[in-house]
């Protein structure tokens, strides 16, 4: 369970075919269309804009679900499905950000399939979006999302060539997200990849990578010169679990651009990989999870690294030789809630809870730390101790009521019935629910 400001969430497309096949299911009556279709294209064209800065279309196969095809799609979306001149007038907007869903590999799953698929996604793409010039963000999403898949490079080297042949399509693209299968270490592979996205005419395309290979240093890494990291995004960086090779490798490619999104700290054994060292000015980095050094070794990493905005720090034990216990001392007397949070969990006479960790953000450079979310755990089997987890909610936003505004449960396996009984109860308090199955 934890507590935290709630996001918005993307809209989704299932299938474009749909709509081609039910021409005129979704056109409103002309009495209501006057009013809108009376604006000049200019305005229109500033309204469709405007609505195409959130949600994103996503292209699966037929075989898969949707991810929130059950929400409230976005403006975008809806305002293309008006009439046959909005969906002209938003055509050059609507395929701004687009993300394919790519299937994992199960237990009836065959590589004719993922070639069957990866043939799917590129026919619809084409069928689609005619207007290459228009899409600005791209991202591959593995479906089921899986922390492992089989034969992950087999997938990478499959899918591959369409990801090249959509970047060199896509003039003005902005963003390429890879699927969680891609690992930044393979030589030939990544070698082609990164030519092309330094060879791109946008001078804003950034690829993401979702993590980098521990077990292998890096070859091109640390043998070439000849390639530019500018451009490559890490997601995210453990620097506790990495060999000194590969250690090594990372430095190098930090220094040739590379970028981190995250930098996370996941083993609480102190490694000798003095990471809160670094300066990576040029990184982009903005979160840093996990286990942190002193308080002083902390505050001059944050103060080389003032765009950093979001600290999820793991909270310990009050054993005074634990060297993160200084700077979680420092949140606690500095930032409000903090300090009542820790007391409380640590006062308890039993573990029933823990206080697992907190997450500090700041809103702006050298603004002001303030508390955005606070994970607790407890393992619920039966009722009552879901109504335990009430009892902590409603106790916790009563001793916090600023700080304290949305609880989030994660894989709790309650019935629909009981889930609309939860947030009712919740809502009682002021407090709203986010449901996670991850």
């Amino acid at each position: 369970m934890a507590t935290s400001a709630s996001g918005a969430s993307p809209h989704s497309i299932r299938t474009l075919e749909s709509r081609n096949q039910t021409k005129t299911r979704g056109l409103a009556p002309p009495n209501q269309l006057s009013s809108l279709l009376d604006l000049p294209n200019e305005l229109l064209l500033l309204i469709a804009r405007e609505a195409a800065q959130s949600g994103m279309v996503i292209i699966t196969v037929p075989s898969l679900p949707t991810p929130g095809s059950d929400r409230v799609h976005g403006s975008i979306y809806h305002l293309s499905l008006v009439s046959r001149h909005l969906r002209d007038v938003c055509s050059e907007f609507l395929f701004q950000n687009i993300r394919f869903l790519v299937r994992c590999s199960s237990e009836d799953f065959f590589f004719d399939d993922i070639e069957w698929d990866i043939s799917y996604l590129s026919r619809s793409f084409e069928k689609h979006v005619k207007d290459h010039d228009s899409i600005r963000r791209v991202s591959f999403v593995a479906w089921p999302e899986t922390d492992h898949v089989d034969e992950a490079l087999s997938y990478q080297r499959l899918l591959l060539p369409f990801i090249l042949d959509l970047i060199l399509k896509c003039p003005n693209l902005q963003w390429v997200a890879l699927p969680n299968f891609f690992t930044l270490n393979k030589w030939l592979d990544d070698a082609g990849l990164l030519g092309v996205v330094n060879d791109h005419p946008s001078p804003d395309l950034l690829i993401l990578y979702p993590e980098i290979e521990d077990r292998n240093c890096i070859p091109f890494g640390m043998s070439s010169h000849m390639y530019s990291f500018s451009r490559v995004m890490l997601r995210l960086l453990d620097v506790s679990c990495h060999s000194n090779n590969t250690k090594n490798s990372i430095e190098t490619l930090l220094k040739r651009g590379l970028r981190i999104q995250i930098l996370a700290h996941s083993q609480r054994e102190v490694t000798s990989w003095k990471w809160y060292r670094m300066s990576l000015p040029k990184a982009g980095l903005q979160t840093v999870t996990g286990w942190f050094p002193s308080l002083s070794e902390t505050q001059s990493f944050l103060d080389a690294h003032p765009l950093v905005k979001t600290l999820e720090v793991n909270v310990g034990s009050d054993n005074p030789n634990d060297a993160s216990q200084g700077f979680l001392s420092w949140l606690a007397a500095n930032i409000p809630g903090v300090g009542e949070l820790v007391d409380m969990f640590r006062s308890q006479s039993t573990q029933t809870w823990t206080l697992m960790s907190l997450t500090v953000v700041r809103p702006n450079r050298g603004g002001v730390w303030q508390l955005e979310e606070a994970r607790v755990c407890r393992v619920c089997y039966s009722p009552q101790q879901v109504g335990d987890c009430l009892t902590l909610a409603a106790n916790l936003r009563k001793m916090l009521p600023a700080q304290i505004q949305t609880v989030t449960f994660d894989k709790l396996r309650v019935t629909r019935t009981e889930k609309t009984s939860i947030s009712s109860a919740l809502a009682k308090d002021g407090l709203k629910v986010r449901w996670l199955n991850r």
